[in-house]
């Protein structure tokens, strides 16, 4: 990235190492993509308009021709497009989704263009790539499609981020292989830190010693039985069961459920998430 790369164009001399060519690219919104294009920073540019900014040339339509944009392109270690790419077209094509009963149809492009300008918030656990800036999750959801933060969870944003065809990612991955938590204080504080954490909480298993007998019953994380062990309204009655968890399989869910020495089973409506 700190790399010097000398090339002529136009008639002029340049030096300029890929970092200081992407960081002028940062927050620029693309020109429309007609023949070549290439990837920067998570963003898809016509190859001129990128080089063009990259080395600072002003008035580029006419000083340079695509072919000597490829060529420096390619010198920058870019592998640049020779015609619209399917991708480019995958992020002109809208997708459908519903988020907290709301309608939301929306183009990958047009959710990127709502970022031009926007400084990224302090990242405490999630984040996501858009424009060659990271953005937490929730930041990403609440500005690409104008909706207010309270109203959807970390899960739905990466669903939905992950529909559009971008890559979030955890800065801080946990995990946790423990079943049973011995204090009310260390179990509230396990459930929390998995609440929001679609990565590393993917099954659960809910022991009731009290309803139809003594059973346990297992639920993918994103069941709306188990809300990542944290239950349909909140919290759980202890005189009646407990959750345990989380597990990263199935079967390691199922190994632990047997242990409670209740009859297990499957939940019926989170089977399909599995």
């Amino acid at each position: 990235m700190n790399e010097e790369y000398e090339f002529t164009l136009g008639g002029e001399r340049y030096r300029i190492t890929r970092r200081q060519f992407e960081d002028r690219l940062v927050g620029v919104a693309s020109a429309p993509i007609k023949t070549h294009s290439v990837e920067i920073g998570g963003h898809r540019y016509p190859v001129k308009q990128a080089v063009a900014i990259g080395v600072g040339i002003n008035g580029y339509r006419s000083s340079f021709i695509s072919t000597e944009a490829l060529r420096i392109l390619r010198k920058l270690g870019y592998k640049p497009d020779t015609e619209l790419a399917a991708s480019n077209q995958e992020h002109e094509r809208k997708k459908e989704f519903i988020l907290s009963g709301t309608h939301h149809r929306v183009a990958r492009r047009d959710f990127e263009q709502r970022f031009v300008g926007v400084e990224p918030e302090n990242i405490t656990k999630y984040s996501v790539e858009i424009g060659g800036r990271h953005y937490p999750v929730k930041q990403a959801i609440g500005v690409g499609l104008g909706v207010e933060r309270l109203s959807f969870t970390t899960m739905d944003a990466f669903r939905i981020l992950r529909k559009l065809g971008f890559k979030p990612e955890s800065s801080d991955r946990i995990a946790v292989s423990t079943r049973r938590y011995g204090s009310d204080d260390a179990y509230a504080s396990m459930r929390a830190l998995h609440r929001d954490d679609p990565l590393s909480a993917r099954y659960w298993v809910y022991e009731n010693w009290q309803a139809e007998g003594h059973k346990a019953i297992i639920h993918h994380a994103a069941c709306g039985h188990c809300k990542n062990g944290i239950g349909q309204k909140g919290g759980t009655d202890k005189a009646h069961g407990q959750w345990l968890g989380p597990y990263a399989t199935v079967s390691a869910a199922e190994v632990e459920a047997r242990k409670t020495g209740g009859a297990v089973r499957r939940c019926k409506m989170c089977q399909r998430l599995s």
